[in-house]
């Protein structure tokens, strides 16, 4: 079980959706499960399959989940399939053409049982779409956020798709951005994989003015690019943390604002990269967004954690810094799956239910106090919405 995504209803029932392998030596699944604990998290029940399919000619990836606050038993989750069975896209030579797809189940009793996948959108060939996230807002309404990838890998771009009628089907898809890869578009300095955006998607439930308005967050090379060699792209792309916002469902977007607020470039001519943000909007209508920070080295090597408030919708941003003190790029701790995971799975939360203020969020830090061991901290911090400081 991994990629973890949860979802929190009151302070008694939680959800816990991740992939799951199933099935039989002989016939073994990939599928999608969501475990539900009624005691606060303390325990979960028996994982429940939302997806499954067969494990010899698909993989399931990247699940994410959300709950209806208009009704706390609609539930929804997300994943990549990756589908080598040649049933959609057909067969060139004799093998089978490559199928990636984005798709979404649903429940409407609480994630006792769930539908049947509905595509949100699907490649076939080189191109390929990858790390779906989704949120319901005020009325109801469901939107999902994905990337894709051309292929040249990297040629890429922001999408998000809308629901009207609670998951039963979708608008068209619309384009966000495009995409300027980080780092060389596979990895950033240090070595942490950048090769993906991840964006993070929010919506603001406050009943304020802001009232409805949808967020996306990623992070992106395009306001300072030098020449690398060794480059997949022929570019270092420091990153910035960017940000646009939606009035109108999705429909069109603002530009980009940059949430980040240290000076580049520096006086080398380089910078600093700024990435893998995640993304939350309080009762307030505060929005916040957390990431992994460098701009306290201008080696662009040690790394900190700094978080961004904004009370004006997006358009302007103040910065803080979460950690005490900067901790090295030590990574590699997966040996067996990907060594240069990072913060993949970092998010940000505000409350569900609208009772409290403000943000919790997690993330990963080398303790260099302590003798090294081959996993990094874990921690946590609470961000107030009226923090100004």
């Amino acid at each position: 079980m991994g990629d973890p995504a949860l979802g929190c209803v009151n302070e008694n029932t939680v959800y816990y959706s991740s992939l799951f392998e199933t099935g039989t030596p002989l016939a073994p699944l990939s599928a999608i499960s969501v475990s539900i604990s009624s005691n606060g998290g303390a325990t979960f029940g028996n994982p429940v399959v939302t997806a499954s399919k067969d494990a010899f000619t698909h993989f399931l990836d990247k699940e994410w989940m959300a709950v209806d606050p208009t009704n706390p038993n609609r539930l929804f989750v997300t994943y990549t399939d990756f589908d080598s069975s040649g049933a959609v896209c057909g067969f060139f030579g004799g093998r089978p053409i490559d199928r990636v797809a984005i798709e979404l189940v649903r429940s409407i009793n609480g994630g006792a049982t769930w539908s049947a996948p509905l595509v949100i959108d699907q490649t076939c060939g080189a191109p390929f779409v990858q790390g779906s996230q989704m949120v319901v807002g005020p009325g109801g309404e469901v939107y999902v956020a994905w990337e894709f990838f051309a292929a040249d890998f990297v040629t890429r771009s922001l999408r998000i798709r809308r629901s009207t009628n609670n998951g039963v089907t979708f608008g068209p898809t619309a384009k966000v951005d495009d995409v300027t890869c980080v780092g060389e578009c596979f990895r950033l300095q240090g070595g942490f994989r950048s090769g993906f955006e991840f964006p993070s998607l929010a919506v603001d439930r406050s009943g304020t003015a802001a009232n409805g308005t949808v967020y996306l967050a990623w992070h992106d090379g395009r306001n300072l690019l030098v020449p690398d060699f060794g480059s997949f792209s022929g570019f270092y792309g420091y990153a910035d943390v960017l940000v646009r916002r939606s009035t109108n469902g999705g429909i069109t977007w603002s530009a980009a604002v940059r949430v980040n607020t240290n000076p580049e470039p520096l006086e080398n001519g380089r910078g600093t990269d700024q990435y893998q943000p995640a993304m939350a909007v309080d009762k307030t209508g505060t929005v916040g967004v957390c990431f992994y920070d460098r701009r306290n080295d201008p080696s662009n090597f040690l790394i900190d954690r700094f978080c961004a408030l904004s009370k004006d919708a997006g358009a302007t941003w103040k910065n803080k810094r979460v950690t005490e003190r900067s901790f090295p790029p030590i990574h590699a701790t997966d040996a067996f799956i990907n060594t240069v995971y990072m913060g993949d799975y970092d998010v940000l939360a505000g409350d569900f239910t609208r009772g409290t203020t403000g943000f919790i969020g997690a993330f990963q830090v080398i303790n260099t106090d302590e003798v090294f061991t081959p996993n990094p901290d874990v921690k946590a911090n609470r961000i107030e919405s009226e923090d100004d400081d």
